[in-house]
């Protein structure tokens, strides 16, 4: 979990796994990962529900971070994962968009991801989650049953 009491903050964390600048509008710091060159992919999913301007990262998580209000909340939900070396990038992004659709997409939650690979034979995926539900107006109450770690291993 990303939580404001570990000095967490999902628009920092969101800039980090794309190298991005973003602005956090809560507390004014400014986040700059531009010089990370191993961002080889990176990609938002939303439910339908969600309103299209979250496909903008800084939107997105900046919005995130101010539906909390508590100074210890939990502000997103990150997992990093290996990936297959011996898939090309293509599969490899295939494989993570169907895992995040299937996942966490179909259930509600907006999906940022990023695949980092510095060519040492270690790709592996960030993916930063919504804690929250979200309608066309944005973001609606907390959802804790996505905090349940069995969501992983979910079958179809």
């Amino acid at each position: 979990m990303v939580t404001r009491t570990s000095g967490g903050s999902c628009v920092a964390s969101a800039a980090y796994i794309a190298g991005e600048k973003i602005k956090n509008e809560r507390d004014g710091k400014i986040h700059d990962y531009r010089n990370k060159h191993e961002v080889v992919h990176k990609e938002i999913w939303l439910p339908k529900s969600a309103p299209p301007e979250y496909s903008n990262r800084a939107k997105l998580w900046n919005t995130a971070e101010a539906a909390e209000k508590r100074k210890n909340s939990q502000t997103a939900r990150s997992i990093n994962a290996a990936l297959p070396r011996e898939l090309s990038r293509e599969d490899q992004i295939d494989l993570v968009r169907q895992f995040c659709e299937q996942c966490f997409v179909s259930k509600g939650m907006c999906c940022d991801f990023a695949i980092h690979d510095k060519g040492d034979g270690n790709p592996h995926v960030h993916i930063l989650l919504t804690t929250r539900r979200v309608d066309k107006n944005g973001f609606t109450q907390k959802e804790r049953s996505w905090n349940d770690r069995k969501l992983l291993f979910e079958e179809e």
